[in-house]
């Protein structure tokens, strides 16, 4: 006689090969603020002409952004590392976005590491 498969027990998305949509939505928002400090970083950089403080953050702006699209990589491919850094920007962000009341970054920030934090997420990435 065949058993019926439990929620979670059996389908596709419980395949530890599988990428969770929210994995990939995740990934996406990291590719996102990606996106964003590079163009903070180039602007930084294109007023550095006038001070020259600006350049040198721009500079640091568009190294924080590369790594954000490799990290954003690592989450599409369940990289175990990506997931750490994943986890530590997010809380470091939850941390500089309190400070500036910035109370969308705060939710964002809460709801990424809550979610990351989930033992059948966090296993998906060993």
């Amino acid at each position: 006689m065949a058993e019926i498969p439990m929620a979670g027990e059996g389908t596709q998305s419980s395949r530890s090969g599988e990428r969770p949509l929210g994995v990939t939505l995740i990934a996406i928002l990291q590719f996102l603020q990606s996106i964003v400090l590079l163009a903070s970083g180039a602007a930084g950089l294109l007023v550095g002409s006038i001070f020259p403080l600006l350049a040198a953050i721009g500079i640091v702006v568009i190294v924080i952004g590369l790594i954000g699209f490799y990290i954003g990589l690592g989450l599409l491919n369940l990289r175990s590392w990506a997931w750490t850094w994943a986890v530590l920007l997010n809380i470091l962000g939850l941390i500089v976005s309190l400070g500036s009341s910035g109370w969308v970054s705060v939710l964002l920030s809460i709801v990424i590491v809550i979610y990351l934090l989930q033992p059948d997420i966090k296993a998906r990435f060993r």
